[in-house]
């Protein structure tokens, strides 16, 4: 397959591809942090005080306050127990689930989990309970085959991140078999869902610890790494666990722009609730749209266009209106998609105007 040609980021709207720049509503920088001059400024601060990072594994040679500070800073932010962080979003997923293998015997999969939580499940080691549809019913119906002595980890996606799709805690939790687990990827509802940015259990209003969370801080933090939340006990399992203890160090500017990050969220709260406006306006206008995949809370959505003509016509329309086309093929896309798709991402900084462009493009080309 022919790599796409790489895009040029000019602002947390717009791109440049090729000679041309573009209007951009694509991608997870949903609350323009990336571009943001103090969040630079704290990470540039970060390599001119201390060393890229200290050169081992943390559980060895290589801790550092640093990172400390910061999964004491998330864990504050999200309500949580404890935090432990990692390199990578899909990493952060690995450890979860090795750290969850200690403490449960089985695991139930969403269909359209992400790929980071399929292959957590994979190597896990735990049972796998299958056929499951990722509903709350699906899995009330899936505990016939629990039995006593059984631990279940039912892992899925917080907000899908190429549907948008935002899971129903409530409904899930209450249909989780006794002493069961949570495990929900939460990288495209922080910063995004509930009344703070703190992501799908503040939109649901749960406190479990039951819910182990993971996801990646390269969303709309706008930073990078991952981390896994929750349990204490969950958590420093995860903390013992290889993938952590088998892999060097982050970056320590990870963990200075994960508390700038934390801490624009708290001082600019209008920013995660510009963000939600128009998400809610978005579904609004176009979720009774055929090929129109939406979540009033979600930034995300998906367009499947009718045939490939209908795509090309779309990609044609969006680029004279001065739009970057984003068509993508993803794994865990919406049903029909395998042929791809337009993901759609909302901004806090997306003007009015523009959106009001894309939705007229949208409705003119129909699918």
């Amino acid at each position: 397959m022919k790599p796409p040609r790489p895009l040029v980021p000019v602002d947390a709207t717009h791109v440049r591809d090729g000679g041309r720049v573009l209007w951009y509503a694509a991608g997870c920088n949903y609350l323009g942090w990336s571009h943001d001059p103090r969040l630079i400024a704290a990470i540039a601060g970060c390599f001119q005080r201390a060393p890229i990072q200290p050169g081992a594994s943390r559980a060895t040679t290589g801790e550092h306050a640093d990172y400390l500070r910061a999964e004491r800073t998330l864990a504050r932010f999200l309500r949580q127990e404890a935090v432990v962080l990692l390199p990578t979003g899909y990493m952060a997923a690995l450890s979860a689930m090795q750290g969850l293998s200690a403490h449960a015997t089985h695991v139930v999969l969403h269909p359209a989990a992400h790929a980071c939580l399929r292959d957590a499940a994979r190597l896990s080691g735990l049972v796998p309970i299958v056929g499951w549809d990722g509903s709350a019913n699906g899995l009330q119906a899936l505990r016939k085959a629990w039995r006593r002595g059984m631990r279940w980890v039912a892992a899925l996606d917080g907000v899908a991140p190429a549907r948008g799709d935002v899971a129903d805690v409530p409904a899930l939790l209450a249909a989780l078999p006794p002493d069961g687990w949570l495990l929900i990827d939460d990288a495209h509802g922080i910063g995004t869902l509930g009344r703070r940015g703190r992501g799908i259990l503040e939109h649901h209003g749960v406190a479990d610890d039951r819910v182990v969370l993971t996801g990646s801080l390269a969303k709309a933090l706008g930073v990078a790494g991952g981390y896994v939340a929750g349990n204490r006990v969950v958590v420093e399992s995860a903390r013992r666990g290889d993938v952590h203890v088998g892999t060097t160090s982050p970056p320590l500017a990870m963990a200075a722009g994960v508390m700038a990050a934390v801490g624009l969220i708290r001082e600019e709260p209008g920013r995660v609730r510009a963000l939600q406006q128009r998400a809610a306006w978005l579904h609004g206008e176009l979720h009774e749209w055929p090929g129109v995949h939406a979540h009033p809370a979600s930034p995300v959505f998906a367009w499947i266009p009718g045939n490939a003509l209908a795509a090309r016509r779309l990609a044609r329309n969006l680029l004279a209106a001065g739009i970057h086309p984003p068509f993508i093929r993803y794994p865990s896309g919406p049903h029909g998609s395998a042929e791809g798709f337009f993901r759609f991402a909302a901004s806090a900084l997306h003007e009015w105007e523009d959106l009001k462009r894309l939705v007229a493009v949208l409705r003119a080309n129909g699918t």
